[in-house]
């Protein structure tokens, strides 16, 4: 018989017809093992079986992980399930590179990696109440055990218009240049920062026009970081008088913030975070033609981190 269900399988599969594999789980979804028997093999090396709990790839969402142990103790670690024809019939199990051979014949234990299971379950369920609670049409989408996606059609959200472009961290001193030179538009973007060049304090009127007249163009928020640090430094070894073992005086100093930034007046947090303003900023040209950024407003002011409290500091 086994002879014969060899020649009946090689026969199928030949003539491209998919074995049915009983699909567990889509009865009871919280199945995590079931006793199965090997009815094929597919040419890219997956394992067909006659009954699965595996979740094959499938709606956005992944292939179940796993192992699929035999009876003489062999484990044969799955790294997904997927489909074998488009009437999704048919569940192969894929096997990681180096893993032991079966047979067609064979029995095993199939048991999925349920923990990441539950994830995918739990994030599946997510998206669908999410599709609920927004009446646009879904267009897609992605399943993960830590982070999934729905994508949606709002027509009224102007998504098939032009749209103003926001950045962080992206648009300042060291890419305007580049960009200005190569002729990218970039002119009207916005951002957010703690600092800008235009900020009206002595500190940095100072900071950008020395910068500007040894660089010959404007600093980047890291220099303007590098700047502050160098005179946060000197304020806390100035109140200790150059006594640098003294430590609690330092840090004591340091938590003060007593010094002249280019950020403007602000004070330490609980953790050691800035408490401070960030200013909304606008890429434009300057009255000689140069990019650059100016403070358009405030965005958050005197913000403190949303971790301060959780600190033990």
């Amino acid at each position: 018989m086994d002879g014969a269900h060899v020649v009946d399988q090689t026969a199928l599969r030949a003539g491209m017809i998919a074995m049915p594999t009983e699909c567990l789980f889509r009865d009871d979804s919280y199945l995590q093992e079931c006793e199965a028997r090997v009815i094929g093999l597919t040419e890219q090396g997956g394992i067909v079986l006659d009954r699965t709990v595996f979740y094959a790839a499938s709606g956005g969402q992944p292939g179940d992980t796993g192992v699929l142990v035999a009876a003489d103790g062999r484990r044969i670690p799955v790294e997904t399930a997927v489909y074998t024809d488009a009437a999704k019939n048919e569940i192969a199990h894929m096997p990681a590179a180096g893993a032991p051979a079966l047979n067609v014949g064979d029995t095993v234990t199939a048991a999925i990696d349920w923990e990441k299971r539950h994830a995918r379950m739990r994030m599946h369920t997510a998206l669908h109440l999410l599709s609920a609670v927004l009446p646009y049409a879904v267009t897609g989408g992605s399943v993960g055990d830590t982070e999934s996606r729905l994508d949606f059609d709002i027509p009224e959200a102007g998504l098939d218009k032009e749209v103003p472009l926001y950045s962080v961290f992206t648009l300042d001193s060291i890419s305007l240049p580049l960009f200005q030179k190569a002729g990218i538009d970039v002119l009207g973007t916005t951002m957010t920062q703690f600092w800008a060049p235009d900020l009206d304090n002595a500190q940095n009127k100072k900071f950008v026009a020395d910068f500007r007249a040894k660089y010959g163009h404007y600093p980047s928020f890291y220099a303007a970081q590098a700047y502050d640090s160098i005179f946060y430094i000197k304020s806390a070894v100035e109140a200790v008088n150059g006594n640098l073992k003294d430590i609690d005086g330092m840090r004591a100093a340091l938590e003060k913030a007593d010094f002249p930034s280019v950020r403007g007046a602000f004070k330490m947090g609980p953790n050691h975070f800035p408490i401070q303003n960030f200013y909304s900023r606008e890429v434009v040209a300057d009255a000689d033609g140069n990019w650059t950024t100016k403070v358009t407003g405030v965005a958050l002011q005197d913000h403190q981190d949303v971790y301060a409290s959780k600190c033990k500091m």
